[in-house]
């Protein structure tokens, strides 16, 4: 066994590529109920609850016996929710780039639209799940409404909560990024061959990309670096790189 290194990919077309990602897990508006005016922009809002993410509305609601999750979710709540927030797009800080809005956790059967605009349903609701959002989203203010959707329960063998049970981003990526969770890093023996591969997405621009990995130690030190160039086309491009740890530090259950 061995020491987990981090592993820093930048991948670099004449100018470095780099994805920001922005929490906007604070001040959500909330309807507990079936509202389907929600996903009209101009939908007023103003009487709902304001909260912060977060949240779970059968934990809030508590327990009781006939409560819809019966005895296998402790007898909580379910029901459906409604979930609104407000944020603001400089449209012309967009050029060449595209938006994306990740969320951590639904439970369940969550549907999300952007002004007005359906994007998706995702029933699952023990994973994190993206959209994008670049044809939406428009110059100054802009809204999200995102359904939850509990009313057939019992809906899990044990309790579960309900509503945007984690956080949420906004992610604005460049023409050129990694596609999230398809980043595999692997180590067959123990000699410091580290072998990487994943997926590139390219929304426009086809051409020739540096890949930079570098390698660091617990401390922060690089240990490993390399590069690679590669031609890259529009929409997703697989790539594979190994580089070598020279001396890699070994771990066992002492150390």
């Amino acid at each position: 066994m061995r020491n987990l290194f981090p592993i820093f990919l930048i991948l670099l077309f004449s100018y470095p590529v780099y994805g920001i990602k922005n929490k906007i897990s604070a001040n959500w508006q909330f309807f507990l109920g079936e509202e389907r005016q929600a996903t009209n922009p101009l939908y007023d809002d103003s009487h709902w609850r304001t909260l912060n993410l977060p949240h779970d509305w059968a934990f809030e609601n508590g327990y009781y016996i006939d409560g819809a999750q019966t005895a296998r979710g402790g007898y909580a709540s379910g029901g459906i929710g409604w979930y609104r927030r407000y944020f603001d797009v400089d449209i012309d800080s967009m050029k060449d780039k595209s938006m994306f809005i990740d969320f951590d956790g639904v439970y369940m059967n969550s549907e999300v639209w952007v002004n007005g605009k359906y994007l998706g349903k995702f029933p699952y609701g023990y994973m994190s799940f993206s959209y994008d959002i670049t044809s939406c989203v428009k110059d100054g203010q802009n809204v999200i409404a995102v359904r939850v959707d509990n009313s057939k329960e019992p809906s899990a063998r044990w309790y579960h909560g309900c509503g945007i049970y984690g956080n949420v981003y906004l992610r604005t990526e460049s023409c050129a990024y990694f596609v999230p969770s398809s980043i595999f890093i692997r180590t067959p023996k123990a000699d410091g061959q580290v072998m990487i591969d994943g997926d590139i997405k390219l929304d426009k621009y086809a051409g020739d990309y540096k890949l930079n990995v570098f390698i660091t130690d617990a401390s922060g030190k690089t240990v490993a670096d390399a590069e690679s160039f590669t031609g890259l086309k529009e929409g997703n491009n697989k790539f594979k790189l190994q580089i070598k740890v020279n001396n890699p530090l070994l771990w066992d259950t002492e150390n």
